[in-house]
């Protein structure tokens, strides 16, 4: 029978009607299924996912499919959010049998819970190049009573590829040396495009920590071109119809090269990492764009998105009415009809792409390039503002695509770390309250009453257990609010969270830690993530806490983990810089000095921080000091200033990227 009736993963609800008998995850399925001598299918998924939606319409509410998937197999559903680890164990088998990764993901375990094959989706009958669902759960159940030795050999293979890709401790990846900075800059910009910006081909992904790279880079005296790009493919995504036009907010990426038709699902660790973008490029560039943009996301989050307890939702889907797009996607006629005489203006600063080839009449709203490839001006698209909620009022009577309302700790944390970088290069107090109210959310509500941290909150009860990636963007959040203002709770919640951190993922032999611990339970291998995914790498994070709390605190540990932790990563990371974004940072940071600004007035600091930006600065309280700033980096502090531009010739050593 259907087990997911009583699941509080929204996502495992959506399947509770499905024929097909789904269990949640448990290791003690996996020897269930050995004992039946079944094989395992593992069905993983997102509830705004798509695809996700397609094939469970197509298969997995088709009678006679479930009635194939419960005779062979033991049947197992799980939400990618609600256990990130069993997503990325299972993502990284199915690229090693050679497939490209994706959701819905499939995988097939045999009686030692190892995956013998795998995909994404599935259509029900032959098409795409690709067989049927029922042709693929046919053939593996075939396969797996008939060929039994093969197939656990080639789990052992593929288990052996994973533990390989997780386990770089094992496998000597350090190297002594300081990385060729100029080289790496040039290896970045082969791979963007500087016609469309962002990097590569379709579909386009915002790939956010590569743009905040590309500044931080810059900022410390790289190649010039690198500030340009992040800026430009900012732009770029603004006016494409992967920016929500008229709301706000960022889909999650876009099916075509120019960010035009969007995937229309909102993430909210996108909104997070891009509001945090659009901060660093306003105060690169001073574009006003960026900040209307970022102040328009803001408002879509806080108004759609933000559970009355105060944390926000994960994601909005893309589907409404059952169809991709329904909820956004406009007919030209039908917008010249509710425009009246604001048609011309309109058109004069909005255009219109087509949904896809076979609905040409539907189309996506984006701004209007100038004949030089210029955006339009932030006065001339405030002066539509009539337009737009004309076309709001219009678009709220439809039908409203769902919301995934679990608040998960380690996305909300982002968001608090992005409304902290809008404080820190703009001066307004707005930001740092907003900032300061959803980590007192996370800080109040997201512990179990034995003092653990959750997963994710819903209906402001916490639920399941965290994750490596839940306490480290939180430990961050924690260490930015006290740079704020010195406020020594948040430093020492910070400590007691990275201590936690060690207790539960620290793994013997390597500076990494496991993206899970003991408590979530027996995997079929170690998950150890250090590249960057959708958002910066955990263990990466977990780094540059370590350098803050060693400068904060002076506390050895947080040294030797910081140093350990990058030599394990240092020589993969420089040879794949797009998937290693966030460790080149830490790699930049460790470069220059670890730069730190001792002060007793955190705000008088900031201030001057905005006309003379120190790159990688920890900015750290002088309780017995008085208005004047030390700049300490590379084992050596300066004399005192009181204003940061007396110390100018020191930041311009900092900005000068150099071989040691």
């Amino acid at each position: 029978m259907n087990e997911l009736a009583n699941a509080t993963s929204p996502y495992l609800r959506q399947h509770a009607g499905n024929p097909v008998h789904w269990k949640s995850w448990s290791p003690e399925l996996i020897r269930e299924a050995a004992l039946l001598g079944k094989p395992v299918l593992v069905s993983i998924g997102y509830s705004t996912c798509h695809w996700c939606h397609v094939m469970a319409h197509e298969s997995f509410e088709n009678p006679d499919v479930a009635g194939i998937m419960n005779r062979h197999f033991i049947n197992i559903k799980i939400d990618r959010e609600e256990r990130p680890d069993l997503d990325a164990y299972f993502m990284t088998a199915v690229q090693a049998i050679g497939i490209s990764g994706g959701w819905p993901l499939h995988c097939f375990l045999d009686g030692e819970g190892r995956p013998f094959y795998g995909g994404t989706y599935f259509p029900p009958v032959e098409r795409y190049g690709r067989p049927s669902w029922s042709q693929v759960l046919l053939a593996t159940a075939d396969a797996f009573q008939h060929r039994s030795s093969e197939l656990a050999e080639r789990a052992r293979r593929i288990a052996s590829l994973v533990d390989a890709q997780m386990l770089l401790s094992r496998h000597g990846t350090s190297v002594q040396g300081l990385p060729d900075w100029e080289n790496l800059c040039r290896n970045i910009m082969e791979l963007a495009d500087r016609d469309e910006g962002g990097f590569g081909h379709q579909p386009r992904f915002p790939q956010a920590s590569l743009l905040r790279l590309l500044m931080r880079l810059r900022s410390s005296g790289a190649q010039a071109s690198l500030v340009h790009h992040a800026c430009f493919t900012l732009e770029r995504m603004i006016g494409g119809g992967i920016f929500d036009q008229l709301a706000g907010g960022f889909c999650r990426y876009a099916v075509d090269g120019n960010w035009n038709v969007p995937h229309f699902e909102k993430m909210l660790y996108d909104h997070a990492q891009i509001v945090e973008s659009l901060a660093l490029a306003w105060q690169h560039s001073g574009n006003s764009l960026f900040r209307w943009a970022a102040d328009r996301s803001i408002h879509f989050f806080e108004n759609e998105m933000r559970h009355p307890a105060g944390y926000y939702f994960a994601a909005m889907d893309a589907d409404s009415n059952g169809e991709e797009g329904a909820y956004y996607t406009w007919r030209t006629r039908e917008i010249d009809g509710l425009l009246g005489e604001w048609e011309k203006p309109f058109w004069e600063v909005y255009a219109s792409s087509p949904l896809d080839a076979m609905h040409p009449d539907l189309r996506v709203l984006r701004l209007k390039l100038g004949s030089g490839g210029e955006m339009p001006s932030v006065e001339n698209i405030l002066a539509l503002d009539e337009s737009r909620q004309r076309l709001l009022e219009e678009r709220s009577r439809r039908l409203r695509p769902q919301s995934d309302q679990k608040g998960i700790v380690a996305w909300n944390a982002m968001l608090v770390s992005a409304y902290f970088s809008w404080y820190r290069v703009s001066g307004e107090e707005a930001y740092s309250i907003a900032g300061k109210r959803l980590l007192h959310t996370l800080l109040e509500h997201a512990f179990h009453s034995n003092g653990k941290l959750c997963r994710y909150l819903y209906d402001a009860r916490p639920v399941g257990l965290a994750f490596l990636e839940d306490y480290a963007f939180l430990i961050k959040a924690c260490i930015e609010c006290h740079q704020l203002d010195f406020d020594q709770h948040y430093l020492e919640r910070a400590q007691m969270l990275f201590d936690e951190t060690i207790r539960l993922f620290k793994m013997s032999g390597s500076g990494l830690l496991r993206s899970n611990a003991a408590e979530h339970g027996q995997l079929p291998g170690n998950v150890v993530e250090w590249t960057d995914g959708n958002y910066p790498s955990a263990n990466a994070v977990c780094c540059w806490a370590a350098r803050q709390l060693a400068a904060l605190t002076g506390a050895q540990v947080f040294v030797d983990f910081q140093r350990g932790i990058l030599r394990e990563v240092n020589e993969l990371a420089l040879q794949h810089p797009l998937a290693s974004a966030s460790w080149i940072g830490e790699l930049l940071a460790d470069q220059i000095g670890n730069p730190v600004l001792k002060t007793a007035m955190a705000r008088d600091a900031w201030d001057q921080l905005r006309s003379h930006p120190i790159p990688e600065v920890s900015v750290v309280g002088d309780p017995g000091g008085d208005r004047r700033m030390m700049i300490c980096a590379q084992g050596v502090c300066h004399p005192p200033v009181v204003d940061l531009a007396e110390g100018s010739h020191i930041i311009d050593r900092l900005h000068i990227l150099r071989n040691r």
